[in-house]
């Protein structure tokens, strides 16, 4: 017969959590239990701040392409531009390197507008694109426009 039994743990600075626990019937695994768990998930830093790496991430990366030929863009330049609200981020690359993925707005959550633009193509452009942010950095949206 099994029976439930709430296991209770005192964390760092006065921080309690609950959980269940459940043991047969006359058995003392619950105090065992809550003994055994709290050893391991404290070797674990569990209860730490997670160690994150001292990196910036780009928030959005911007790869260009021929949309007909799924070729690099044949044009001299390529023009790529960023805004969310007063914060602009704007970007003239030559077309070979506008094809490998290009970063802007680094370490920056925000809902973006991305316009893309070389000569010979019509523009291409994006709207509310989000950056969010991560538990230790921002999450990376990949975008490729295709001219």
């Amino acid at each position: 017969m099994e029976t439930e039994y709430a296991v209770m743990l005192r964390l760092r600075d006065g921080v309690e959590q609950r959980g269940p626990c459940w043991c047969m019937l006359g058995q003392r695994c619950h105090f065992v239990f809550a003994l055994v768990a709290v050893g391991c998930l404290g070797g674990c830093n569990v209860f730490e701040p997670r160690d994150c790496a001292a990196i910036a991430l780009p928030g959005i990366t911007v790869a260009t392409i021929d949309s007909a030929t799924a070729a690099q863009v044949q044009a001299d330049t390529v023009s790529i531009g960023l805004v969310d609200g007063l914060y602009v981020e704007e970007a003239r690359v030559p077309s070979a390197v506008a094809s490998t993925p290009l970063g802007f707005a680094v370490e920056r959550p925000g809902a973006y507008a991305v316009a893309v633009a070389a000569s010979g193509y019509l523009p291409w452009e994006v709207q509310d694109v989000r950056v969010r942010q991560g538990e230790c950095n921002v999450e990376t949206v990949n975008l490729t426009a295709r001219l």
